[in-house]
């Protein structure tokens, strides 16, 4: 039974053509393998093509065949350790992934041995990693640590109640309307009309002709 391709957005699909190549950076793909494993068709989609050329972390090799191409170039456990500890901004554990064989276990065992930091960021929803730098170790009290986390974070229900009982409520912001300006008038300029045949006549009719 022959799968039925997806139709998804470009961006989707590098993203999951990506994905595919990571899982195994050092496997060629080829156009025929990706719609094999994920039912995409590149042969078929000359958008898709040019943005996997542009792609930084793709490698082509003859027309159609693909490769992986890590951002940090990385072959063992100390240089994945080197790299981190020199990135105090942190680096994406997604880029870190494919670097090599073995790079994602490595990396598991770094956090848990304590000589790296993993923290997830709360909108991607992406695992950072940090060095963990001796400079910032502080001592902290038992005492304080059990104050710490003795105190409840009240959720947005309780929160509110909370203000209200305390006579608090919560600013409401109201936009104030614009008062609308109205048009003026464009006043038309006034131009005297003169009729040709009484040029010579003035305003108090002195020069009427006289009755017979």
């Amino acid at each position: 039974m022959s799968r039925t391709p997806r139709v998804t957005a470009v961006g989707k699909q590098v993203k999951d053509i990506l994905d595919l190549l990571s899982s195994d950076p050092h496997k060629p793909f080829t156009f025929q393998d990706i719609q094999n494993r994920i039912s995409i068709d590149v042969a078929k989609n000359n958008n898709l093509v040019q943005a996997l050329k542009s792609n930084m972390m793709i490698r082509f090799e003859e027309p159609n065949i693909l490769y992986y191409k890590p951002a940090h170039v990385l072959k063992s456990k100390e240089d994945l350790y080197e790299k981190i500890s020199s990135s105090y901004e942190g680096i994406s554990e997604d880029i870190l992934k494919g670097s090599y064989r073995g790079v994602e276990e490595d990396l598991k065992d770094l956090v848990s041995s304590g000589k790296l930091i993993s923290i997830q960021d709360t909108d991607s929803k992406q695992h950072i990693i940090f060095p963990k730098d001796p400079r910032y170790h502080m001592a902290i009290i038992e005492e304080f640590k059990n104050l710490w986390s003795s105190i409840r974070i009240p959720d947005e229900v309780d929160f509110e109640a909370h203000m209200n009982k305390a006579g608090l409520g919560l600013m409401q912001v109201e936009k104030r309307k614009q008062p609308i300006q109205k048009k003026k008038r464009k006043e038309r300029a006034t131009k005297k009309v003169t009729n040709v045949h009484m040029i010579g006549m003035d305003d108090n009719n002195n020069n009427k002709a006289p009755r017979r």
